[in-house]
């Protein structure tokens, strides 16, 4: 799977999570997207089910500490890459 997939995997993963909440197009999530910061603005229960949603999608679990140094698209993108080329390397896969 190429970094764009990821990428688009996840921006659609993000667009789900917030339409119950405060809805963001596709349009307006780049890969420096902040996950604080509009036009995101996660709150802990987004980023909560953006969590489960990437560990659904990927079919990876994957540690607390890893998800926790999410700042922006790009860093859950190369967290996803990193599973995907070196499953056994943090966390594992379902």
């Amino acid at each position: 799977m190429s970094g764009k997939e990821v990428f688009e995997q996840i921006r659609d993963l993000i667009v789900a999570v917030k339409s119950t909440t405060a809805p963001v197009s596709a349009d307006d999530i780049t890969e420096d997207s902040v996950f604080e910061q509009p036009p995101l603005a996660m709150d802990s229960l987004d980023f909560a089910q953006f969590v489960v949603g990437i560990e659904e999608t990927f079919g990876l679990i994957a540690y607390d500490s890893d998800f926790l140094r999410l700042a922006t698209v790009r860093d859950a993108v190369e967290l996803v890459e990193e599973f995907l080329s070196q499953p056994s390397a943090r966390g594992h896969f379902a």
